[in-house]
């Protein structure tokens, strides 16, 4: 029946090696692409514009990683397939205009420039955040080719339409609206056009309040949990707006989102195996669960500690040639920031893994821990380390978001294989 979630394909079936092969394109795609977009803006603008375009993603992003409530992660992991995507679609709505509410306030409050790059910024992620939804109904068939087109639409022309805005002399602001209308094109139009043609049911394409509460209640522990964690990965850039200004910002966010290609590349794995891990453990096999988890992250260590060596050999001199005389001698902020990037991104395997075995709760509280961890490392080390302090204290709050999930998972897999 159209909107259900088909069955989990095989670990090393076609679909899946397709399916990992779509979301890693996707995601390294579109993490080149805002990496590249704060080089732009700072190429044709300046650093405070770098800082602006950068502050706008970091105070919206907590409260849309709220809104969102990991509705995605539910529809995958939903064994029972009872709940329609009308469900899914109506709460997403509903979380998502009352982000866009408090967003707006913000930015009001806020005022000036700042507040228009901020609203407009935050009403892209807004677009992003529906856009989402559309996408879990084709992940939920297995159809991860329409998440990577997506995002590599979405990536594209947010990378041309910003640039090409700057470079007719719109200022921060103006430029921010070809964010916001990549968003709407990628994100929306495109995924919901497939899936109307897709599916012609009313458990699609209707409305359900009802259902739409039931799983915000459900959810709702997953959404403050990642409101949390979202929080806490900007906590450095607040700091660092307080203590050094928005140019400093800049440079840590315009540094910190090339290590978006190594947390994107992650989540894009972590997403691919999901169904793997469910399968995995769809009799309640913690055996077959600990193997598949284990695998991945020695593959995922592997690949971090390769990738931390690289950016110390080359990182510097790269920076200097690349990014311009305002980035030169930032080349041990980039190798900090690429150890925490690498420690961050085993994260969110045990985070797939604890989420299949429907381990949801306990989640909050330990990204409640991180947060206090990276907050009060902000404040040791930001005053007088500027950017490279707020990487090291990102590193520090990166370890405290692992460690913690390794123990607990560790005792959840032994208590149920006991049981």
């Amino acid at each position: 029946m159209p909107g259900r979630v088909c069955a989990v394909p095989a670990e090393g079936s076609p679909r899946l090696l397709a399916n990992s092969a779509w979301v890693l394109s996707g995601n390294l795609v579109y993490g080149a692409c805002l990496a590249l977009v704060p080089l732009v803006i700072g190429r044709m603008g300046s650093l405070d514009d770098v800082g602006q375009y950068t502050l706008g993603f970091a105070v919206s992003a907590p409260v849309i990683a709220v809104s969102m409530v990991q509705l995605r992660v539910l529809m995958v992991t939903d064994s029972a397939r009872t709940v329609p995507f009308s469900a899914y679609r109506t709460a997403r709505v509903i979380s998502t205009l009352g982000a866009a509410l408090v967003i707006g306030g913000i930015a009001l409050a806020w005022g000036g420039s700042q507040g228009t790059v901020l609203a407009i910024v935050g009403a892209a992620k807004c677009m992003d955040a529906v856009g989402d939804c559309y996408l879990g109904f084709f992940q939920a068939q297995s159809r991860l080719d329409v998440m990577g087109l997506s995002m590599i639409l979405n990536g594209v022309l947010t990378l041309v339409s910003v640039s090409a805005l700057l470079a007719v002399g719109l200022p921060m602001a103006g430029a921010a609206l070809g964010s916001l209308g990549s968003s709407i094109v990628a994100s929306v139009v495109y995924p919901r056009a497939l899936q109307r043609r897709a599916a012609d049911d009313a458990r699609v394409r209707g409305w359900d309040l009802r259902g739409a509460v039931s799983q915000l209640r459900l959810a709702s522990h997953l959404g403050v949990a990642s409101g949390i964690s979202s929080l806490n990965s900007n906590v450095p850039r607040y700091v660092l707006q307080v203590f050094s200004g928005t140019a400093p910002q800049g440079v840590f966010s315009a540094l910190a989102q090339l290590m978006l290609l190594v947390t994107m590349t992650a989540g894009a794995v972590a997403q691919a195996v999901l169904p793997w891990f469910v399968g995995s453990f769809g009799t309640r096999s913690t055996a077959g669960l600990r193997s598949a988890l284990l695998k991945v992250l020695a593959g995922a260590a592997l690949g971090g500690l390769g990738f931390v060596l690289v950016v110390w050999a080359v990182g510097g001199p790269l920076l200097d040639d690349v990014y311009g005389p305002g980035f030169a001698g930032r080349g041990p902020l980039l190798t900090w920031l690429a150890a925490g990037a690498a420690i961050g991104s085993l994260a969110w395997f045990l985070d797939a893994a604890l989420s299949t075995m429907r381990v949801l709760a306990p989640q909050m509280w330990l990204n409640l821990l991180t947060l206090a961890v990276t907050s009060v490392a902000c404040l040791l080390l930001v005053p007088d380390g500027g950017p490279t302090g707020a990487a090291q204290a990102a590193l520090v709050g990166m370890t405290a978001h692992l460690v913690p999930r390794m123990l607990l998972l560790r005792r959840r897999l032994g208590q149920d294989a006991r049981a």
